[in-house]
C-alpha cells in the first residue's frame, strides 16, 4: 500500500493552527509594508547582533514586529535610529536598558534625542569654561595649597558633594570643577568668611539646594520646551550658545535682586518651597539612596538665623 501523501495546503493549515494557538496576531507577507526589515537585516543596519534586537523587543525598547510566522517578524525602519539612540544613551549616560525603554515609551525618541543633545552640550560647554590648566584633575595636595584650605575643609566639601573625588589609587584626585569651587571657598575664607565670623561651610548646602532647582529647571526648559532656531540645524551648538546666554542672565538676575535688597533694606521674598535659611549644626543628613546632604529637622532661632548685613545708616 502506497504511503499517504499530505494533501496540498496541509502544512499551511497546520501553520495557521499553530498561529491561532499562541494567541498572537499574524499578517501575510504581502501585508508587510515596504521598507520593513527582518531581524537579521535590522541587526546589520544598526550594527548589533540579532540577539540584541530580540532582547530590545522583548523589554519593550523596540515596538513589536509584524509577525508572519512564530519565528519571523519585520521591524519598522525607524527602529534603526531607535537602537542607535539606545546605544548612545548607554555609552554617554550609562543608563540601564529598562530605563531607556521607559524613557522612549513616555517621552518619544525625538524628545529623548533632544535631551541627550542638551546633556552633551552642557558637558562641552563646561569643558570650554574649564579650558587650559583648569581642565585637568587636581590632586589633593594641590587643593591644600589654596589659601584658607585644609584637610577639614576638603573633607567637609567632599561630604557635601561639592567636590568630587575621582576613582583610583595613590594621591586622591578631584574632577576639574572641584578646583574652581575650592578656590572660591578659599577666597571667601581669606576674606574673613569663616567659622570665626559665623560662616559655616554647611551654609553652602543652601546654595546647592537652590541652584539644584535652577539647574533642573534649565534642563527641563532646554530638553522639553526649547527648540533651536530654524537657521541653526546644529542642535548641540545652539544649546551651548543658549546656555552661555542663560549663565549671564542668572548673574544679572542675582545682581538685580541683590541691588533691590540693599536699596530697600529688606531681603527679597521667596516664592517657592523650602525654608530659605541656612541649616544649623546637626541639621544635615544624607538623603536616602545617595550621600547627598540635605537640610532637615526642627528649626530653632539659632539654626534658622542667617548672617545679615548691618543696618544701613540713614
Amino acid at each position: 500500500m502506497a504511503p499517504s501523501r499530505a494533501r496540498p495546503g496541509a502544512q499551511a493549515d497546520r501553520e495557521l493552527e499553530a498561529r491561532a494557538a499562541d494567541g498572537r496576531r499574524y499578517v501575510a507577507r504581502s501585508e508587510v509594508p515596504a521598507g520593513w526589515m527582518s531581524r537579521a537585516r535590522l541587526a546589520r543596519a544598526a550594527g548589533v547582533s540579532r540577539a540584541t534586537v530580540k532582547h530590545y523587543a522583548d523589554i519593550g525598547l523596540l515596538p513589536p514586529p509584524l509577525l508572519t510566522s512564530p519565528n519571523m517578524g519585520y521591524y519598522a525602519p525607524e527602529c534603526v535610529e531607535r537602537i542607535r539612540l539606545a546605544r548612545r544613551l548607554q555609552a554617554e549616560r550609562h543608563l540601564p536598558l529598562e530605563r531607556i525603554a521607559r524613557m522612549l515609551a513616555e517621552q518619544g525618541p525625538e524628545r529623548v534625542e533632544r535631551a541627550l543633545a542638551v546633556s552633551r552640550a552642557i558637558r562641552a560647554d563646561l569643558l570650554d569654561a574649564l579650558s587650559g590648566e583648569e581642565a585637568r584633575p587636581a590632586g589633593r595636595s594641590e587643593l591644600l595649597a589654596v589659601e584658607g584650605i585644609d584637610d577639614v575643609v576638603l573633607d567637609e566639601l567632599e561630604q557635601l558633594e561639592l567636590i568630587r573625588r575621582l576613582p583610583g589609587g595613590g594621591e586622591p584626585r578631584y574632577d576639574p570643577p572641584s578646583r574652581g569651587l575650592v578656590e572660591a571657598v578659599g577666597v571667601l575664607r581669606a576674606a574673613g568668611l569663616s567659622e570665626a565670623s559665623g560662616f559655616s561651610l554647611r551654609d553652602l548646602a543652601l546654595y546647592r539646594e537652590h541652584l539644584s532647582a535652577l539647574v533642573a529647571m534649565e534642563l527641563r526648559l532646554f530638553s522639553e520646551r526649547w527648540k533651536p532656531p530654524p537657521d541653526s540645524p546644529d542642535t548641540e551648538r545652539a544649546v551651548r550658545s543658549a546656555l552661555r546666554d542663560s549663565r549671564a542672565l542668572v548673574l544679572a538676575v542675582r545682581d538685580r535682586l541683590l541691588a533691590d535688597a540693599l536699596s530697600s533694606g529688606d531681603p527679597p521674598q521667596r516664592t517657592g518651597s523650602g525654608s530659605g535659611s541656612p541649616p544649623g549644626p546637626g541639621e544635615l543628613r544624607p538623603d536616602a539612596g545617595r550621600n547627598r546632604m540635605r537640610a532637615t529637622g526642627p528649626r530653632s532661632a539659632a539654626s534658622t538665623s542667617a548672617p545679615t548685613a548691618p543696618p544701613r545708616r540713614r
